[in-house]
């Protein structure tokens, strides 16, 4: 509910007319937002991975952004385990459901958790999900998960884009350099 308000809020600034918001959580008024963006609309994102905020991500969002449920707080086996195959594809059906006919204007974004680009990919994905109790075939399956050679992953981030929908990959600025010539054979350089 507080953050639908402050969502509200922050569009009311982005317009430029008088902030009237008066709910539950959020009280603004009396002010117009400046300085004005450059823009027109300024594309929101929202993201997560539980059934509530993925919902208000499909009804207000403009990029939805996929992750692990972090109910618990902290990463390990049990959030890992929250977005397997079957797991996305329920939090894709909740925001499909949210976003109603706006759904294909939606731009889908999931975070890359798990990259090693190597030569070795079943000995990468071994100790990968041998770290978070999960076997080599689960981790390689896993939507934010890029394990293999240059090549493997290529074709893996083509097919998670035909499965899911998924337009926007994020990638740690940790793996930037080992990431980079993945980026570069998808660009055609």
């Amino acid at each position: 509910e507080r953050l639908a308000e402050v969502i509200d809020v922050l569009r009311a600034h982005w317009s430029g007319q008088p902030i009237d918001v008066h709910g539950k959580h959020v009280r603004v008024g009396g002010f117009e937002g400046r300085p004005l963006p450059a823009q027109s609309r300024i594309p929101l994102m929202i993201g997560g991975g539980a059934e509530k905020i993925l919902t208000l991500a499909g009804q207000q969002a403009d990029i939805v952004s996929f992750n692990f449920n972090n109910a618990a707080g902290t990463l390990g086996a049990g959030s890992v385990a929250t977005s397997t195959e079957e797991q996305t594809m329920q939090k894709l059906a909740w925001v499909r459901e949210a976003a109603g006919d706006r759904f294909a204007e939606l731009e889908l974004e999931i975070g890359a958790y798990f990259i090693a680009v190597t030569d070795d990919q079943a000995a990468a994905a071994g100790a990968i999900g041998g770290r978070f109790g999960v076997d080599a075939a689960a981790i390689l399956s896993h939507p934010h998960a890029y394990i293999g050679s240059v090549g493997q992953i290529c074709a893996t981030l083509i097919e998670r884009r035909e499965r899911f929908g998924f337009s926007n990959f994020c990638i740690a600025q940790r793996h930037l350099d080992e990431f980079a010539p993945v980026v570069a054979r998808l660009a055609g350089h």
